[in-house]
């Protein structure tokens, strides 16, 4: 249960800022009151710039169509409003109703807005709508527009969906076409993702993947040392002695002596015994330690 905490604790930590902040959005007075055509829905409460989730929902859990809506004639009633909040907000209701209408209508759409955020968040939410039915196409629009933060956010949520599909799938398309600042959070998605089912699979790409970012590669490898631990205390020992001198290596002794006291202290410490003196030992003693600790 521990390891569990842990294992899921570390893919907190390898997505950082990617929970959910909620935006209460206000009304649009004015636009709500004289044009029916995209109000006659609930406002949105969840701002696209902070949950990718809002766009990937099941269509079933969208507010239905009013009837004669018209996104073209609504796309230019909302050039008219005099507020600048208003006009936001009528484009993200927009945004949202058209891109699951036409995708491609509102796509276009979006990228003749003005070059303000007003166009960024329009285009999120057009590309999310792409990547919840197509998530190779949606993701190819991620790299094609410069979606900030919340681009890499969506970015890793299409491809960890992928990845439970077809992980070899979603490992070439991220090495191939993922831009460098993006592709070692990507790659780090994707192995977290396989080590749920296949920590051994996983531990192998993360060998063979390059990782501009050496700390995110660590992430991920921790997160998977745990979860291939609980499974196969010996062979995921085997691994983590292979790892390179340094940090990851360090942290890895750590990780596997943790997780392995937790359902078989002895055969932990056997281990622990067998290594030579140096940083290694070292580490996995601390954590024996710590173990030891915790149990009293």
């Amino acid at each position: 249960m521990k390891a569990d905490i842990r294992f899921f604790g570390a893919i907190a930590l390898f997505l950082g800022g990617g929970a959910l902040l909620q935006y209460r959005s206000g009304t649009a007075g004015d636009f709500q009151r004289g044009h029916s055509d995209l109000t006659n829905q609930p406002a949105a409460r969840t701002h696209p710039r902070f949950s990718s989730r809002v766009a990937l929902q099941s269509p079933s859990a969208r507010p239905r169509e009013a009837v004669g809506f018209n996104p073209q004639r609504s796309a230019a009633r909302i050039e008219t409003l005099p507020g600048v909040i208003q006009r936001s907000e009528a484009t993200l209701e927009l945004a949202r109703r058209w891109s699951c209408r036409d995708t491609g209508a509102a796509l276009v759409w979006a990228r003749q807005l003005p070059e303000d955020v007003r166009r960024k968040e329009a285009l999120y939410l057009v590309v999310a709508e792409v990547g919840r039915k197509n998530l190779e196409a949606g993701l190819a629009l991620v790299s094609e527009y410069d979606l900030g933060r919340p681009g890499y956010r969506l970015a890793g949520d299409l491809v960890a969906q992928w990845a439970e599909r077809d992980a070899a799938a979603a490992w070439d398309w991220a090495s191939k076409h993922a831009n460098e600042t993006g592709r070692a959070d990507l790659l780090g998605r994707i192995a977290i993702v396989v080590a749920q089912s296949d920590p051994e699979a996983a531990a192998m790409l993360i060998a063979e993947g390059q990782f501009p970012d050496l700390e995110v590669r660590n992430q991920a490898a921790i997160a998977v040392i745990h979860k291939w631990t609980q499974r196969d205390p010996d062979d995921t020992a085997k691994w983590v002695r292979e790892l390179p001198p340094g940090a990851l290596l360090e942290e890895g002794v750590q990780a596997l002596v943790e997780t392995w006291a937790e359902s078989d202290a002895p055969a932990a410490e056997r281990w622990l015994a067998s290594l030579p003196e140096g940083k290694m030992k070292a580490s996995g003693e601390q954590a024996m330690q710590v173990v030891r600790v915790g149990t009293r």
